[in-house]
């Protein structure tokens, strides 16, 4: 019995398109005529030659749409919340299922290179023992929440502020991609463990 050689997936973070809520000082509102608020938030985009662009968002003109979906949208206030949780039924459901899937492929391999003769892992990064393999698997699980929570959190936004979707190819990935991907590579590990 072998294991097949898997190469493992990195889940890819938002990119192409990201939003952030600016500590630095913001400029004098009044002066350009406008006044963020929860209710109507400012978006700030920075283009060429460090000129920016401040606009109620979800008013964006025909120009400005085309920066929202390339370009890092600024979200101003500093306090602007989403309006529903980021953290749900469904990406815990996610979670939960990545974490059984990488507890399947560590164990069956586990077993195998115990009670099986020649049986090897054949992807170097997970090594032979236990904690070598949940260490590299859990690793590659942080990285995995961290992005689908922040690829949730820009769908969301872009839902609420009227916020122009990316148009760059990773940022048209659902937020649940990282999940699938990282479920998918596990249970084909598990798969793969088979008799000769």
């Amino acid at each position: 019995m072998k294991r097949l050689l898997v190469f493992l997936l990195l889940p890819i973070p938002t990119m192409g398109q990201s939003y952030k809520f600016p500590n630095p000082k913001a400029p004098q509102w009044e002066e350009i005529g406008l006044k963020p608020s929860q209710a109507h938030p400012v978006c700030d985009i920075k283009i060429q030659g460090g000129y920016h662009q401040y606009y109620y968002c979800g008013h964006a003109n025909e120009e400005q749409r085309k920066w929202e979906g390339s370009h890092t949208v600024w979200i101003f206030p500093n306090t602007y919340k989403l309006n529903k949780p980021v953290v749900d039924w469904r990406l815990i459901a996610f979670l939960a299922t990545s974490a059984g899937a990488i507890v399947l492929d560590e164990e069956r391999t586990q077993w195998a290179l115990k009670h099986v003769p020649n049986a090897y892992e054949t992807n170097p990064l997970m090594g032979r023992t236990r904690s070598q393999g949940y260490g590299v698997s859990f690793s590659l699980f942080a990285f995995q929440l961290y992005a689908m929570h922040a690829r949730k959190k820009a769908v969301m936004l872009n839902e609420q502020t009227g916020i122009a979707k990316s148009t760059g190819i990773i940022g048209k990935l659902p937020w649940w991609t990282p999940g699938v991907a990282n479920i998918g590579v596990h249970l084909a590990g598990a798969a793969s463990t088979i008799r000769k």
